[in-house]
């Protein structure tokens, strides 16, 4: 795996009622849109606003790259802090012997520290006063999301301003040995407008100029860029190969050699691509170097063209600058496990007119002939179609060579062993296909109490869920979970991963309590069941755990259970159903107190599942019940929560489970989790709040045990 490279932190006073828009924005923002997949995503979020030890009392402390606390050295990895600065914060800073104060003072010394490595990005909520305040003496960077709007323009939105400044920063921080400040090459044809034309291909080039310059991007166009007496193809040719290119493609745009010349340079040099698509009579024909390129359409409107439209572009362009920047960086650490004279690397996926000049460029270059005449290459993104990979295999078949292209996570899979051998960084190995046919993996989860204080969102809880199942059914295997059918539970996500990522072949089996098929109308069971469709089934059970109809001594109403013991002996029967089907068990979160069985849930399925001899995985970095379960199986690096607001008093049907599971551990016939981890790794994965991570070794134990049976 590739650890993220680069690690946000939104930081606000919990009485600032700013504080979780921003976060919120920023992360669905760089979860949602930048570096995204399934073995690594080069940017995650975290937030620091609730109390570490209870109410008033300030976040847990940000570890920094290198400094106490980090798991990550400082070289090639980044902090990036996002303050928050409201009226609370600004209030509790001016003590300046107080907590606010330090906990500001400590991000402002990281900084100074190790300006290479960490970067703050302020947000400002208050107009600010005659003098700076003490929070804001500590944090004299350039603020963020303050848009910058012309006399008689309409405002930008806040919060496209904040991620796309942000973005640009985390940016110009990764690749300041490199590019600097991010330059837009905006290729266009040479239309003017006329009196004749008030709104034609000269306005939109006017307006993209003037989007760009309400921006913090340099823009380069060759009409004010180019200076008198300059080489004029020369300088093309430079400008249009670095930073990001913007083509502004209107209905002469692919007749227009210079603009063809500059889009083939941007392609060539591998740049990120945009194209704004602003045609109105058509094209007579396209160009092909536009393919693979990403493209916005650009309205014409009553007044004008969309200045929305223009930014949407520009924004788009940003973000991908940000993920070329962490290709970029992430490629230097793959380059130590290819052979470059039969593999490039490259941010986009391979086509034809690239492939032909990477082949070339081969047989220039090549020193003697090829012994296995492959030629591959590695390329952020999705992979490549299949019909399009079976083009590129003919493109290179001329040439006597096998091609393939790869990306990273196809990589890691097909060289995982020379990995290990090297002493690689890689965190594991994606499952080949197939490699978990015929097992089914049983998930338990529920929502952690100790996610705030950790400085972790729910958003992350969920995407641990979508990483793990998407390792298991890419590589056959098959998921069990006993849980409910609330719109906003855990069940409907699941299928919506297995609508992504999994065959037709009902991979998940939802496995629902009698307590809990009987509170639903019969027309809402067959609604779901409908919903599943050919990705996952559900199974009604008995109060003892069998399956039932569940239309059986009922009609349509609903039918709830109100006695507390026809409940525990549902929510039980159900857990060992469960372990019945399954052949591996991962626990993730867990309520300490106002759990509805005789037990706390996931302690109650961890007892049956080791009970069973059942492998089990234990992913405690989100805190709650598990966190439990980890330290009492002798488990170390589980993140300490103080005083867990869901365990004051405690239940005491909380302590005999976990009493009942230490007497597990000091049986002589106790001898571990047997789930294919090492007791190093073993402890990393109790450990660990990456999403990647907890999947990836969740799938390296999944893969030992299989490939040892």
């Amino acid at each position: 795996m590739l650890a993220p490279v680069v690690e946000i932190y939104v930081v606000w006073h919990p009485g600032d009622r700013s504080g979780p828009k921003i976060a919120e924005r920023v992360s669905a923002h760089f979860r949602g849109g930048v570096g995204t997949g399934l073995i690594s995503n080069p940017v995650e979020t975290y937030i620091r606003s609730a109390g570490f030890r209870g109410p008033g009392d300030i976040p847990r402390s940000i570890p920094f790259p290198g400094g106490p606390g980090s798991r990550r050295p400082e070289r090639g990895h980044f902090t990036v802090v996002v303050p928050v600065l409201d009226d609370e914060w600004i209030v509790a800073a001016e003590d300046t012997s107080g907590p606010w104060h330090a906990y500001a003072r400590a991000i402002a010394d990281a900084w100074a520290d190790s300006p290479r490595h960490v970067g703050v990005f302020p947000v400002s909520t208050v107009k600010p006063g005659d003098r700076p305040t003490a929070l804001e003496s500590l944090f004299p960077q350039q603020r963020i999301g303050v848009p910058r709007t012309p006399e008689g323009a309409a405002p930008e939105p806040w919060s496209q301003a904040l991620c796309r400044e942000l973005a640009q920063g985390i940016a110009q921080l990764v690749a300041a040995d490199q590019d600097g400040r991010l330059q837009v090459f905006v290729s266009h044809t040479r239309q003017t407008r006329t009196p004749d034309d008030p709104v034609g291909p000269g306005a939109l080039v006017d307006l993209v100029m003037s989007v760009i310059g309400r921006t913090r991007v340099h823009a380069f166009l060759d009409a004010v860029s180019l200076q008198p007496g300059e080489d004029f193809a020369q300088r093309l040719y430079e400008n249009a190969g670095r930073g990001a290119f913007l083509a502004v493609v209107t209905d002469l745009y692919s007749t227009r050699h210079w603009c063809l010349e500059e889009l083939w340079t941007a392609k060539r040099e591998g740049i990120p691509i945009v194209m704004l698509d602003a045609l109105t009579h058509g094209e007579e024909r396209a160009s092909s170097l536009a393919g693979n390129a990403r493209r916005v359409r650009v309205c014409m409107l009553e007044g004008g063209w969309s200045e929305p439209d223009v930014f949407r572009g520009v924004n788009l362009l940003v973000d991908d600058y940000l993920s070329y920047a962490l290709w970029r960086h992430q490629s230097t650490s793959l380059r130590r496990y290819i052979d470059e004279s039969t593999t490039r690397m490259s941010f986009h996926p391979p086509e034809a007119e690239t492939l032909t000049a990477e082949l070339k460029k081969h047989t220039q270059t090549a020193t003697a002939p090829s012994t296995t005449h492959r030629f591959s290459v590695l390329h952020a993104g999705a992979p490549v179609r299949p019909t399009e990979a079976a083009q590129l295999r003919d493109v290179a078949s001329l040439r006597g060579l096998v091609f393939e292209s790869m990306t990273p996570q196809q990589f890691v899979a097909l060289d995982r062993d020379r990995m290990r051998e090297n002493g690689g960084t890689y965190m594991s190995d994606v499952l080949p296909t197939d490699a978990l046919k015929g097992m089914r993996i049983g998930i338990s989860v529920a929502t952690s109490a100790d996610l705030d204080r950790l400085g972790l969102a729910e958003i992350q809880f969920r995407t641990v869920l979508g990483e793990l199942a998407q390792l298991v059914v890419t590589a056959g295997g098959k998921l069990a979970y006993g849980g409910n059918l609330r719109q906003d539970g855990y069940t409907l996500f699941l299928i919506e991963q297995m609508r992504t990522y999994a065959p037709s072949s009902r991979p998940l089996l939802n496995c629902l309590a009698w307590t809990e098929h009987r509170r639903l109308p019969l027309s809402e069971l067959d609604l779901h069941r409908e919903q599943f469709g050919r990705y996952g089934e559900i199974v009604c059970l008995s109060v003892d755990g069998e399956p039932v109809d569940p239309a059986a001594d009922r009609g349509e109403a609903p039918v709830p259970a109100t006695d507390p013991e026809i409940r525990h002996r549902a929510l039980t029967g159900m857990r060992r159903y469960v372990m019945r089907h399954v052949d591996a068990h991962l626990l993730l979160g867990g309520k300490r107190g106002g759990f509805l069985g005789s037990l706390p849930g996931l302690v109650e399925e961890a007892l049956l599942a080791l009970e069973a001899g059942l492998p089990v995985y234990l992913a405690a970095g989100y805190g709650g019940v598990t966190s439990e379960i980890a330290k009492t199986l002798g488990l170390t690096g589980v993140p300490e929560v103080p005083h867990p607001s869901d365990a004051t008093p405690p239940d005491p049907r909380f302590l005999d489970g976990l009493e009942r599971l230490r007497a597990l551990t000091d049986a002589p016939t106790w001898t571990g989790l047997h789930n294919g981890l090492t007791d190093e790794e073993n402890q990393q994965l109790a450990g660990s709040h990456y999403p990647q991570e907890i999947a990836a070794l969740a799938s390296r134990g999944l893969g030992r045990l299989r490939q040892s049976t």
